[in-house]
């Protein structure tokens, strides 16, 4: 695995380091407040050189998932852990190939550390993130070293290691630490000594050692193009709980998150099958967005049957209702839904070959969230409707049928189901689905 220079790195950094100093060392860096559940997936579709997370928020927002590194790992892209949440993240990760950097994450993954309080801090909010309190992992290496430099003796650092462990991490300090060793009883004079000590510049800073010792692994990577890593190959299972969460960072209207979350199903089912991208390889070499569209393109055209063509008049009228748009010819409208409905076509094609026969309970299921959106909840209402829109109960049905397997598939994510295992999350396609409409609408096919 070797680092690209295509896209500068992403590094998640907060009251650990100061942003100038890290500047400093990775300069073409981009820099991220500490890191929360929700970032990497915005990050998925970017393609940064490497991600690199130091700093993290928890307690009052969620922490960063697990699965959402892991993703990054399955897309291949080279993601440290250093510091603070870091640290935790790449000990726990790391036999799936995240890197872990410094002497706390060496601590986490041998087990010597194992509470997540070792690390955390109070601190001002953006842009300074000043930490208010010590770390539980700062205080140890600084009592270590007091004890080398003969500040005091190893039975006390002992001591004032266990209470400052009994301290909420929000009350933390080496000003609350030294009053708690005097109401205990301990010896002031050796207080006093290590409080001068630590005045005189005594007090380690093991993350922030740790934060620039992954900056400047990185840089050194960066040079040499390579980080000394391990291939891993992972299929990171899709729940239902990642794919609410995919869904919940993916911006854009209903219809752009189906659009995108179908441009990604059929990217993903082109490399299935292997679709050739359709250009000259000896002279062209495809951008990442050109090859996308080229594997769809492919993926449509052996799509194409004689009923082609009333299949998709009649999947547009399906969209056109769903979405509340009227498709009138050569209208911009009318070409996305087309678009829309030759792409679903494709799926429609796969659940045929696997024999997939939505049960009447589940169309059953949907069709009452159909009813209830389009206000169809009495028999009159529903023949007025039918009049309207010139359908038979036949027609009807039929529509039902659409909108529970649409629903299932696209809007609730579960693409599994026809073979979809290695899915392109909606994310990255959100910002390119314009690209590919005005492509699509402009080649016409």
């Amino acid at each position: 695995m070797t680092l690209t220079t295509r896209n500068p790195g992403c590094v998640f950094l907060g009251p650990t380091l100061a942003l100038s100093a890290a500047k400093k060392i990775l300069p073409t860096a981009r820099f991220f407040p500490p890191i929360q559940c929700g970032d990497l997936l915005r990050l998925l579709h970017e393609q940064p050189a490497y991600i690199a997370i130091i700093d993290g928020a928890f307690e009052t927002t969620a922490a960063v998932w697990h699965k959402e590194i892991l993703l990054c790992l399955e897309k291949k892209y080279l993601v440290y852990g250093a510091s603070s949440m870091g640290a935790l993240r790449a000990a726990e990760l790391a036999q799936y190939g995240m890197v872990g950097v410094g002497k706390i994450y060496q601590a986490y993954r041998d087990g010597e550390l194992n509470d997540d309080d070792e690390v955390a801090v109070l601190h001002t909010p953006a842009p300074n993130y000043i930490a208010l309190t010590e770390s539980m992992v700062n205080i140890r290496a600084t009592l270590a070293q007091a004890v080398t430099a003969d500040i005091l003796p190893s039975a006390v650092a002992v001591l004032l290691a266990q209470y400052a462990k009994s301290l909420f991490y929000k009350l933390r300090t080496w000003d609350k630490l030294l009053a708690l060793a005097v109401e205990r009883g301990m010896d002031v004079a050796i207080l006093n000594k290590l409080s001068h000590w630590l005045a005189g510049g005594g007090r380690v800073d093991h993350k922030q050692e740790d934060a620039v010792a992954l900056l400047r692994h990185i840089q050194h990577a960066t040079i040499s193009a390579d980080h000394g890593g391990i291939e891993h190959s992972l299929l990171v299972p899709r729940t239902v709980y990642l794919r609410a969460m995919l869904r919940a960072v993916t911006s854009g209207d209903s219809f752009t998150k189906a659009l995108a979350s179908l441009l990604a199903a059929m990217d993903s089912l082109a490399i299935a099958k292997q679709m050739p991208l359709g250009h000259d390889e000896q002279t062209v070499e495809p951008t990442p967005w050109l090859a996308r569209l080229c594997r769809i393109q492919a993926l449509l055209q052996i799509n194409t049957s004689s009923h082609w063509p009333q299949d998709i008049t009649r999947h547009l009228s399906y969209f056109s209702i769903l979405y509340h748009w009227k498709a009138e010819p050569n209208s911009p409208q009318f070409y996305l839904l087309r678009i829309m409905a030759m792409l679903w076509l494709v799926l429609v094609r796969e659940m045929v070959e696997r024999d997939l026969i939505p049960q009447q309970a589940v169309i059953e299921h949907y069709s009452v969230q159909f009813r209830r959106q389009h206000q169809l909840l009495t028999q009159a209402a529903l023949q007025d409707w039918l009049a309207k829109h010139d359908f038979s109960l036949a027609d009807y049905h039929r529509l039902l049928e659409f909108s529970a397997c649409f629903s299932f598939l696209i809007i609730e994510g579960h693409l599994d189901s026809v073979g979809v295992f290695h899915y392109q999350e909606e994310v990255p396609w959100v910002d390119a689905a314009v690209q590919f409409l005005t492509a699509t609408v402009r080649v016409d096919i």
